[in-house]
């Protein structure tokens, strides 16, 4: 069967953001909020109708790079966790791309984390 495609404008593409961001980040309605705006404020010339695929990722990357920096600078519940799942998953990435196997990954990221629970 195949799949279908739904047309999104700017609004409906970051109100799923948007949504994904609460449910799968946990992170605070407030802060998700201010990203759509800003996103949706900053990107509005892209036009009222159906975005491309190109510019769905635009949109996707913008709206997540300013997640990053609202939940940087947050003490808002949910924040401070994505601030470490977002931190843990780039030293995987960097010692992935540094050629560690799935198994020092895991162990030192699991030992950086526990580093981090220790200082909060």
């Amino acid at each position: 069967m195949a799949g279908t495609r739904t047309a999104h404008t700017i609004w409906s593409y970051t109100e799923g953001l948007a949504r994904d961001a609460r449910a799968k980040d946990g992170l605070p309605e407030q802060l998700v909020q201010r990203a759509r705006e800003s996103t949706v404020r900053n990107l509005s010339h892209l036009g009222e109708g159906s975005l491309d695929s190109a510019s769905r990722y635009r949109v996707r990357s913008y709206f997540r790079s300013v997640i990053r920096r609202l939940a940087a600078r947050s003490n808002a519940p949910g924040a401070r966790e994505y601030r470490l799942s977002a931190m843990a998953a780039s030293v995987a990435a960097d010692l992935a791309a540094s050629g560690a196997d799935g198994e020092r990954v895991a162990r030192e990221v699991s030992a950086w984390l526990e580093a981090q629970q220790g200082a909060a």
